[in-house]
């Protein structure tokens, strides 16, 4: 047995499977909205608060993780599977926003405190085979929650509710029954992983490339399946089964892939996987069937395969400052595209679905460029070129 798992209990992966299914609910949650009758525009509005929610979980998690224990960081989160789905249930469209914002903040703030605990005390060398690790496992769980959802939204509503509580309690249940060690040892920061300890420039345009790519990959929980649903006229479980075949290529496809493409450079992974995700949306608009529907998934999910992985270590090496608030910064990339996605693409498809995704292949070439410039600065070797 590897070091990591000797170091990290491995029932930390229950808690993170638990909100993973949730996860997995929220990528319907435009259609839960939708089927209890509310318009598009509202629901965009209402969608963007989970990235208002997650700022604030994503901030709290990152960097108080750098101080305290997760357990407790974790017990603190716990009551919000408890309120936001009573809060979900409401008729009022308030009470509504404000349990999309608690979502947020239980899902980013979860999803920094663990994140920080893995990367903390895995060695460098072993990190990016930890991090597919951890993907592959909450993909798994998304996807599967994903399907759940789709079956129990075509019976009933309410089954949308009862379904989120019961993971926040079995969430709430397994972080009670862990014991988290205090770390043997810890990544620290040092010259050696970072590029350039004295610039905060290339890190602010890493974060800014990444976040690019994040804008486009918060369509597909909203836009994209809004899109299936209402223009292209596939059914709800449909739009629940895409998520299960993304997550189970995910499962099949992300330890090899990682494995296959890690002597290619950073930036060059994250440049294939920002083209390949809002290739993969673009598409949606000429399709017609099944098959051109799941071909569109296998894009942005090979995207998805090739993205994230890299793009955490990416930023971690062109990162100034600690783990904690380096993950902080990066989990709030996320809560930020799933507030500022839904508020840009809302504008677009008051102009129609065909400028949203054109948008967002633009926005795809957007961040390449961006991280092209990077790369040239930098050198391959990931140190600045001074030539």
């Amino acid at each position: 047995m590897s070091s990591f798992f000797i170091m990290i209990n491995k029932r930390v992966f229950i808690p993170i499977a638990a909100v993973s299914f949730i996860q997995g609910a929220t990528s319907l949650l435009s259609v839960y909205l939708s089927e209890s009758g509310i318009s598009y525009t509202i629901i965009a509005t209402l969608v963007s608060l989970i990235g208002i929610g997650g700022l604030v979980g994503g901030i709290f998690g990152g960097i108080l993780s750098d101080h305290y224990n997760p357990k407790y960081l974790s017990l603190i989160i716990s009551p919000v599977w408890i309120l936001a789905p009573v809060l979900l249930s409401q008729e009022n469209v308030i009470l509504k926003g404000l349990a999309l914002f608690f979502i947020g903040v239980g899902l980013s703030g979860i999803r920094s405190i663990f994140l920080a605990f893995i990367v903390t005390r895995s060695l460098e060398q072993n990190l990016e085979k930890y991090l597919s690790m951890r993907r592959l496992i909450i993909n798994l769980c998304v996807s599967l929650g994903s399907a759940i959802v789709g079956v129990l939204l075509s019976k009933d509503e309410n089954n949308f509710i009862i379904y989120i509580i019961g993971f926040g309690v079995l969430f709430t249940l397994s972080i009670i029954s862990i014991q988290f060690k205090e770390a043997t040892h810890s990544r620290k920061k040092d010259n050696t992983e970072t590029i350039n300890l004295n610039s905060n420039i290339p890190f602010a345009f890493s974060l800014i490339a990444i976040f690019i790519a994040l804008i486009c990959f918060s369509y597909i929980p909203v836009f994209y399946t809004l899109y299936l649903k209402d223009i292209k006229q596939f059914s709800i479980e449909i739009t629940g089964y895409i998520f299960s075949f993304s997550g189970f290529l995910i499962v099949t496809l992300q330890m090899p892939v990682t494995k296959f493409i890690e002597k290619i450079n950073l930036h060059f992974r994250v440049i294939i996987g920002t083209l390949l995700i809002s290739s993969g949306i673009y598409i949606v608009q000429y399709i017609n069937s099944h098959a051109g529907l799941f071909a569109s998934v296998f894009i942005w999910t090979l995207g998805e395969i090739v993205l994230f992985v890299p793009a955490l270590k990416l930023v971690m090496q062109y990162s100034t400052v600690s783990n904690g608030k380096t993950i902080s910064m990066y989990q709030s990339l996320f809560s930020l595209s799933d507030f500022a996605g839904p508020a840009i693409g809302g504008l677009f498809i008051l102009l129609g679905y065909a400028y949203l995704w054109d948008f967002t292949l633009l926005m795809g070439i957007a961040s390449s460029f961006i991280l092209l410039i990077l790369y040239k600065t930098k050198g391959f070797t990931g140190e600045y070129n001074h030539s």
